[in-house]
C-alpha cells in the first residue's frame, strides 16, 4: 500500500467518524426538541403543587392574601372587607370578588369552598363547628 492509499483510508475512516458525530448531533437535536416539546404541556412553575403569588403591591388582591394567609381559614367576602377595614357594600364586594375571581376561575392561589367564600388554595384548614353542623344535617336528610 502506498503512501497515497493510506491517506485515502485516513480520509475515509475520518469522514466515516464526522457523519457518525453528525448523526448523533441529529439525535440528541431531535431529543432536546421532545423535551422542549413536552414542557409546553407543564405549567410554568412548580412549587410544590402551589404557585408562588405575585401581586401588584397594595392591591386588593394582595391585601386578601395576607389576611387569608393570616387567618389560615377560608373567609366570607364580607369578612375579608371586614379585616381590610373597607365599607361593606356592592362596590367593594364586586371588587373584591371580581379580582379573585379570575384567580379562582383558573384554580391558582385562591379557591372557592362555597358562594362568598374565598380560601387559599395548599394551605390546611380545618372544618368550623357551622360547616360541620351543616355537612351532618345534609347526611342526615338523604
Amino acid at each position: 500500500m502506498g503512501v497515497r492509499d493510506k491517506f485515502e483510508k485516513r480520509l475515509r475512516e475520518k469522514e466515516q467518524e464526522i457523519a457518525e458525530l453528525e448523526n448523533k448531533i441529529r439525535e440528541a437535536r431531535i431529543y432536546v426538541q421532545a423535551l422542549q416539546d413536552s414542557m409546553r404541556f407543564l405549567p410554568k412553575e412548580e412549587s410544590g403543587g402551589v404557585e408562588k403569588p405575585t401581586f401588584r403591591h397594595g392591591s386588593i388582591t394582595q391585601k386578601t392574601y395576607e389576611v387569608l394567609k393570616g387567618s389560615n381559614k377560608p373567609m366570607h367576602s364580607k369578612e375579608i372587607l371586614s379585616a381590610l377595614d373597607l365599607e361593606i357594600n356592592r362596590h367593594n364586594l364586586s371588587t373584591l370578588r371580581g379580582s379573585i375571581g379570575a384567580y379562582i376561575r383558573e384554580g391558582k392561589i385562591f379557591f372557592s369552598p362555597s358562594p362568598g367564600t374565598i380560601g387559599l388554595i395548599g394551605v390546611p384548614y380545618s372544618q368550623t363547628e357551622e360547616s360541620k353542623k351543616k355537612e351532618e344535617c345534609n347526611m342526615m336528610s338523604k
